[in-house]
């Protein structure tokens, strides 16, 4: 009986969704709240940003209350026409200026998915957003659409950060997790942390909701991210529950960087823009390219960030322009029959002089490679062999922490 009654009463909701209350077809205003509604219901994520993007570049169309059969795809081709000379401002950025593209391409796919919603309730036959597409031209850009850091920056930024942050910072950069993904991550979730394989599952993206792909995934603590966590559990105590990275005053940190990102960017003196996200493209091409060690093939980089294929992690091949740069580099070394090992690593300002322990006429005595060269930016050890990382995150223990 209660079966019954719960499947009467979803056919009746979804009856109340199909048409207007007179029985006729619904508007594409009147249709894009009812459908946002439905989502929220399933527990869908972004349902906030969806809603606030379809108030903003739906809502204001001209043909949003026009009912949902007489909208066809060259209005939708003028929509977003329109869409693309639209300016508008930020509380961030108060000149206008256009959309970016990412903006347009949301709110594309937002609306093709709204048709298609109304194409599987019958309202419609065909979805007229579907194959619409943004000019190509529009998103040509001759500058990359995200920064990665390169290694001697990976160290400078990390050595400007207060050491009770930096944990947060490096974890970040060496486990390449969403930003949502860590915020969330939790106690509970990391396995074997004093063990020489310890690992995370990430089980959530944003506040007890589910990752971007929408599957949980685990993955091995190694290096930066390994040495950053297990400083960080220490510091807090070894805590065994409760969020791993929790703001200040307790609780989930919101969807922005730590409040000092921006200074602490400045204080490495990194003279292009870096988000908190480029953290994890950094990670990716440090790993597709070979800076902290064997090179990662792209199957393995798409496990680890837990793209939905491995066409996302392709975007990182751009690393293998890095490789052809070294390899053109040694080749004209072993023609030239000399070596050219760059800047060591105590000119980059990065770390104190100290660190690299004994120092002579012409600056720190440095470890050598195995081919007895000098080391260079891209190495991560001093002359006493203490690992870079492993300096940059020592920290204190808490009240109460045991050794």
């Amino acid at each position: 009986m209660p079966e019954q009654i719960s499947f009467a009463f979803v056919s009746t909701e979804l009856a109340k969704e199909t048409l207007a209350s007179d029985g006729r077809v619904p508007s594409l205003r009147e249709w894009g709240d009812r459908w946002l509604q439905r989502r929220e219901r399933e527990g869908l994520r972004a349902v906030r940003s969806d809603r606030s993007r379809w108030r903003t570049h739906v809502e204001s169309w001209e043909r949003c209350d026009a009912p949902l059969t007489a909208i066809s795809r060259p209005d939708v081709r003028r929509w977003l026409s329109g869409l693309l000379v639209k300016q508008t401002a930020t509380p961030f950025h108060r000149e206008r200026r256009p959309l970016s593209m990412g903006s347009v391409k949301a709110v594309l796919v937002l609306l093709c998915c709204a048709f298609e919603a109304a194409c599987e309730e019958e309202i419609i036959t065909t979805n007229p957003a579907r194959g619409v597409k943004i000019p190509r031209s529009r998103g040509a850009s001759v500058q990359e659409k995200w920064t990665v850091l390169k290694p001697h920056e990976q160290i400078r930024t990390l050595a400007c950060i207060p050491s009770g942050e930096r944990p947060i910072v490096a974890f970040a950069l060496g486990a390449g997790l969403r930003q949502g993904e860590q915020w969330s991550l939790e106690w509970d979730d990391v396995h074997a942390i004093e063990s020489e394989a310890p690992r995370v599952v990430v089980r959530y993206g944003t506040k007890r909701g589910p990752t971007k792909g929408g599957k949980i995934r685990e993955i091995p603590l190694f290096g930066l991210s390994r040495i950053a966590l297990v400083a960080w559990w220490k510091f807090r105590g070894r805590p065994v529950t409760g969020l791993v990275f929790p703001a200040p005053r307790g609780g989930r940190r919101d969807g922005k960087a730590p409040r000092g990102w921006s200074t602490w960017k400045s204080a490495a003196k990194l003279k292009r823009r870096v988000r908190w996200h480029d953290l994890r493209h950094s990670c990716a091409t440090s790993l597709v390219a070979g800076w902290w060690g064997r090179r990662w093939t792209l199957e393995e980089v798409c496990k680890l960030l837990g793209h939905s294929s491995i066409t996302v992690t392709e975007r990182y091949s751009h690393a293998a322009n890095e490789l052809l740069r070294r390899a053109a580099k040694e080749s004209d070394e072993s023609r030239n029959g000399g070596s050219n090992p760059g800047p060591p690593l105590y000119e980059s300002g990065a770390l104190p002089l100290s660190y690299f322990g004994e120092t002579d006429g012409n600056g720190p005595k440095l470890a050598k490679t195995k081919g007895g060269k000098p080391m260079n930016d891209l190495c991560f050890t001093n002359s006493q062999g203490v690992d870079v990382w492993e300096h940059l995150l020592k920290l204190p223990l808490a009240a109460g922490g045991r050794k």
